[in-house]
């Protein structure tokens, strides 16, 4: 796999989860409050527990994807932020990081000076765009369960401030102005339809429509 996939894989990975732990975070019973602990559980359950936690995980999947990270917890499971490093079976690696200030989303990667912001909307259950489905899923499944290493922190604000140095693109924005331009060439083409609708019936008329896909 070259690099600019792996990039790509990394991002929709980190979008994927940083969707999924804001959006649906069932609680995971029975969970201590203090102490360090080791811990079976999705990333969704980890921010249900509502705790300030620091926990960090190693694992690989079937496809020798080998994949660590580090993710810090506050604000009753609100705000989070995960650094993630990606090794291949050939030995690439990607670190990959994703944030939230309880507002927005942040996808970021070390290997790039660019990134996404997305809003949160806690009202969607959708996680992903179902083109990316198969993407996320050759990386870390957000529901299957991991085995987390956990202790208490004192939440540290700077963990959930974006990175200056990064230029975020606000993918939630461009979803809406794509959303806007295709209202938009709809009604267009409902026009010109229109237009081909008043030309007398026959040939001429059929392939005016046609033209115009109506």
């Amino acid at each position: 796999m070259n690099k600019n996939l792996l990039l790509l894989g990394g991002l929709i990975v980190a979008g994927a989860i940083g969707a999924f732990l804001f959006l649906k975070k069932p609680t995971l019973p029975g969970t201590p409050s203090s102490g360090t602990q080791t811990m079976s559980a999705s990333m969704a359950q980890l921010l249900g527990m509502g705790k300030d936690y620091m926990c960090t995980f190693d694992t690989t999947d079937e496809a020798g994807l080998h994949t660590t990270g580090t993710v810090y917890v506050a604000a009753q499971g609100r705000k989070m932020h995960g650094d993630f490093m990606m090794t291949q079976a050939d030995g690439t690696q990607m670190q990959t990081f994703v944030m939230s200030d309880g507002e927005y989303s942040y996808i970021w990667s070390a290997a790039q000076a660019q990134g996404m912001k997305m809003k949160l909307d806690p009202e969607d259950d959708q996680l992903i765009p179902q083109s990316q489905g198969e993407a996320e899923q050759a990386a870390l499944d957000q529901d299957q369960p991991v085995d987390f290493n956990c202790q208490p922190w004192r939440p540290d604000n700077s963990k959930f401030v974006p990175p200056s140095n990064v230029e975020f693109t606000d993918f939630s924005a461009q979803m809406e102005m794509m959303q806007k331009q295709t209202e938009m060439m709809q009604e267009d083409s409902g026009a010109n339809c229109a237009v081909c609708d008043q030309m007398p019936a026959g040939e001429a008329r059929t392939q005016c429509l046609a033209s115009l896909g109506c």
